[in-house]
């Protein structure tokens, strides 16, 4: 009698030593699950007998002889002896894991270090190239046990307010001596952001990043009360007010020619001409303020590059009364 021919199974398996322990714990609470059950069923069993489970079921015959109770006692019996039969093995089963536990090494303690320079950046406002830093560099290291992991390792940025800005790219890769850089890039206006690397399952420092408004408005009028427009044909009257700024970026004027808008806010008194109005070198601005109605009292603010300056008050009087 030949043996029988077993089919040359060669299946791809890539699993480690470390992998193993839950899939074999995961096997043994399957196990005592099932066994669970069984025990459950058994005691349900005894309970149907003696008329304790309500199942709507009636037996036959509807008295049971202590000789039947006997004969069920004794199937439980045997049911729960294989039951232990198998607790036993799965006690050996769980003592052969505990084992291989101890001869697992420690599990590697991969540290990341991340810094971000500067930390204080700069709102955009669509001036491209920017003039001032929106931009921070991300720059870090990570190490497994002490040496660089291999070379392409992926580090995640987890931003905490991501609506102000982002990284990129995300993820970063590693060198060879484990070092990764990135780059943070606000998109929207002035606040904090917390930002932290992972990789391998750790965790970096989080670092923080300060948005600041980096633009610089100041604005003045002169003469702040002025009259109301004259009427046809009378002499002319100061109706008008001179409104001088100066826009700065991190103290630095911005290119010639950036253009400075105007709000007024009870545009029925008067108007702002230029509007816009665009700086010089220095980065000054200049435009006029004239009144069209009145009396009354107008707040007007100048704002440039995404920022605003602060609001003059001009006084509109009657000058003929």
């Amino acid at each position: 009698m030949s043996f029988p021919n077993i089919p040359n199974i060669t299946p791809t398996i890539s699993i480690t030593t470390a992998q193993t322990v839950p899939l074999l714990l995961s096997s043994i609470a399957l196990e005592e699950l099932a066994l669970a059950h069984i025990i459950n069923a058994e005691a349900e069993k005894l309970q149907f007998v003696l008329g304790t489970l309500p199942t709507g079921t009636t037996l036959s015959p509807a008295v049971v002889s202590l000789p039947n109770l006997l004969a069920v006692d004794s199937s439980v019996q045997r049911t729960l002896r294989d039951v232990i039969k198998k607790e036993m093995l799965l006690e050996f089963k769980f003592e052969n894991v505990l084992d291989l536990i101890a001869t697992l090494p420690p599990p590697p303690t991969v540290t990341i270090t991340l810094e971000a320079d500067p930390t204080t950046i700069c709102i955009p406002f669509g001036v491209s190239p920017s003039p001032v830093p929106i931009t921070s560099t991300l720059t870090g290291q990570v190490l497994v046990n002490g040496s660089p992991p291999p070379a392409g390792t992926q580090v995640f940025f987890t931003v905490d307010n991501p609506a102000l800005g982002t990284v990129a790219p995300n993820p970063a890769l590693t060198d060879a001596s484990g070092n990764f850089t990135a780059t943070f890039t606000s998109t929207d206006g002035s606040g904090t952001v917390m930002i932290t690397a992972s990789a391998l399952g750790a965790s970096s420092n989080t670092v923080t990043i300060t948005i600041v408004n980096c633009v610089t408005i100041t604005l003045e009028a002169d003469p702040i009360t002025i009259c109301t427009p004259p009427a046809l044909g009378t002499v002319p009257v100061a109706n008008f007010s001179i409104l001088t700024g100066q826009v700065l970026v991190n103290g630095s004027p911005p290119p010639a020619g950036t253009p400075v808008s105007f709000t007024v806010d009870v545009p029925g008194l008067g108007t702002v001409a230029p509007n816009p109005a665009f700086t010089d070198a220095s980065g000054n601005f200049t435009a006029t303020f004239t009144s069209t109605d009145g009396p009354g009292t107008v707040m007007i603010t100048a704002s440039a590059l995404g920022a605003s300056s602060n609001t003059v008050t001009i006084t509109i009087v009657d000058c003929d009364s």
